[in-house]
């Protein structure tokens, strides 16, 4: 059951403790999930995906300004490379218009599945 609606700052500054968000508003998401019920969000704006996205490599220790909204692109060519979804499914998603494009992306998934090094039995890759 959906018990509240929460707007993507809520949702944010939950997620990483931020003060800006109420003690109160904080334990009732945290009640909420903790009960199995859900919040609803609202649609996550471009910008605030940029945000979250450089807080998360951030907390990772990662270097935040080499992430952004087009890391989610590029690592979602990529796993589905991997998992072999075809070029056409790609492009649907991700929104490339060519071909060429996308396998910009897939070809960097395949090193690790067709090594040559691998099926020489090393296990260093």
């Amino acid at each position: 059951m959906i018990v509240a609606i929460a707007d993507t700052h809520t949702t944010i500054w939950y997620l990483f403790s931020d003060p800006r968000l109420g003690k109160a508003a904080s334990a009732f998401i945290g009640g909420t999930i903790l009960k199995g019920d859900h919040i609803g969000v609202s649609s996550i704006s471009i910008v605030e995906m940029i945000y979250l996205i450089k807080k998360l490599a951030e907390r990772a220790g990662l270097d935040p300004t080499k992430y952004a909204g087009h890391s989610l692109r590029a690592g979602h060519a990529t796993s589905a490379a991997i998992t072999e979804t075809s070029e056409r499914s790609i492009m649907n998603q991700t929104g490339h218009r060519s071909v060429q494009m996308v396998r910009r992306y897939i070809r960097d998934g395949n090193l690790f599945r067709d090594n040559s090094a691998a099926k020489l039995g090393c296990n260093c890759c």
